[in-house]
């Protein structure tokens, strides 16, 4: 929470396997962001293990 508002990131992922889960969890250590969404636009195998080591939600995006 900032300034009494709610702060959502969003990040949109294909080839970030090697780093979506840094990338969470820095974002989540600011102590500032209140949800993390990571959109799943087919991304390479390994990459949803890595985002539900997280406490990110992950959604995909349709083909």
């Amino acid at each position: 929470m900032w300034n009494g508002k709610s702060v959502s990131v969003i990040l949109m992922t294909y080839a970030e396997r090697d780093s979506i889960r840094s990338t969470i969890e820095g974002f989540t250590a600011t102590g500032v962001v209140d949800e993390v969404l990571v959109v799943n636009n087919n991304a390479e195998p390994g990459t949803s293990e890595e985002v539900s080591r997280t406490t990110a939600r992950e959604v995909f995006e349709p083909r």
